[in-house]
């Protein structure tokens, strides 16, 4: 059954409902228009919002009301995905919409104003980005901290689409990284501009043990490395890109998939000195063992 359908079929409680949700200035929509008048004003533009409800109902929690979020961010919220002609788009509005009545606080009015003006293209760059994407919990100051890093590390960030290395390629070249940067989803570091100054910026420094999950599998790090281990940094390295306000709240619901021996070529590359009871022999057997799926897939580079 089509969304036109389903609009004309609603029962009287279920128009209710719909103009309870839709402000009244984006859906014109009275709950006392019996169903067949309510359905002559669901243009294309109102089927566009239903379709939104229809589909974030589908996730929300139990308890949660669409009617709870501030009228505010509603009417903002619906006056902005009103637009929406692309088919993938409505999902992340659902996404959003879900994730705001489920957390309220959890979307702020500037990010959903940047998906509103955010083009394919930019959502597209930003999901492979966050195929690297990682989430680091510590305590600082006796308060559970949790930040999204994307993990890019320069040397395996090329230039060229084919570059002949016997090292992984990210699937995301620094342009790409340079645009994301300028349109306000990421902040790119540049080690030289920062060295001698703030070289935290590149590194987690907490003082208690860090735990560090990709997509399901995790692991305990300390944010210094172990004696003899030939590693200079005092700060866990965690590459050259930090995510902003706005890339963290889109992160979640960015529909990103992991890379397949990503995580396990990070933690035994650029991590083994770091892992929490980690002794030499348990180190080099470590090295021995972990996949090396990532250094065996061809880059999908995005152009």
């Amino acid at each position: 059954m089509n969304i036109t359908k389903q609009i004309r079929n609603l029962s009287k409680e279920g128009v209710e409902y719909i103009a309870s949700v839709i402000p009244p200035a984006v859906s014109h929509i009275s709950p006392d228009m019996p169903p067949e008048v309510a359905a002559i004003f669901a243009t294309a533009i109102k089927l566009t919002c239903f379709n939104i409800i229809d589909k974030a109902s589908k996730l929300l929690d139990e308890g949660a009301d669409f009617r709870d979020i501030d009228v505010d961010w509603r009417a903002n919220v619906f006056d902005k995905c009103r637009l929406v002609h692309d088919d993938d788009m409505p999902t992340l509005w659902a996404n959003i919409l879900d994730g705001e009545a489920n957390n309220p606080g959890t979307y702020s009015k500037h990010s959903v104003n940047f998906v509103a003006d955010m083009e394919k293209r930019d959502a597209q760059l930003f999901t492979e980005l966050c195929r690297y994407v990682c989430e680091i919990k510590y305590t600082a100051e006796n308060v559970e901290r949790i930040e999204f890093v994307p993990l890019i590390f320069d040397k395996y960030l090329h230039t060229k689409p084919l570059y002949v290395s016997t090292m992984p390629n990210y699937h995301i070249r620094p342009h790409h990284l340079d645009h994301l940067d300028n349109i306000g989803m990421i902040r790119v570091v540049d080690y030289a501009q920062n060295a001698g100054r703030d070289y935290r910026t590149n590194v987690i420094n907490s003082g208690v043990p860090i735990e560090v999950n990709y997509y399901g599998d995790s692991i305990r790090l300390s944010d210094y490395p172990a004696t003899g281990m030939g590693v200079p940094l005092s700060g866990l390295p965690i590459g050259k890109v930090k995510l902003t306000q706005i890339g963290s709240e889109l992160y979640p619901i960015c529909g990103s998939t992991p890379v397949d021996g990503f995580f396990s070529h990070i933690c035994c590359v650029e991590w083994l000195a770091f892992i929490k009871d980690l002794d030499e022999e348990k180190a080099k057997e470590i090295q021995r063992t972990y996949g090396k799926q990532w250094e065996r897939e061809t880059p999908a580079f995005i152009s």
